[in-house]
């Protein structure tokens, strides 16, 4: 949604497709899921939600995303997960 988006460009000679990337906005939504998910009771739901959220933080990395906010949220992710298993 604010990575990948493409619109038509302003310019009028030339339509071109321009690719939309948020950085913030996609870090931002990513802190929003993981707070989401800390507020689930069952511990295995809590745990897969987890896992999708370090998905698409490793998504948005491999895909040029370099913000060490989002960094910070893959890594911390990894310690729930281990956490969660114990």
């Amino acid at each position: 949604m604010f990575w990948s988006s493409k619109v038509q460009s302003s310019d009028s000679e030339e339509k071109q497709a321009v690719e939309l990337r948020n950085e913030k906005k996609v870090v931002d939504q990513l802190k929003k899921a993981s707070k989401t998910a800390e507020k689930c009771l069952e511990a295995l739901l809590r745990q897969q939600l987890y896992i999708e959220i370090l998905e698409k933080a490793h998504f948005y990395i491999s895909d040029g995303l370099e913000n060490a906010d989002l960094q910070s949220l893959a890594d911390s992710m990894s310690q729930k997960i281990k956490g969660e298993r114990k």
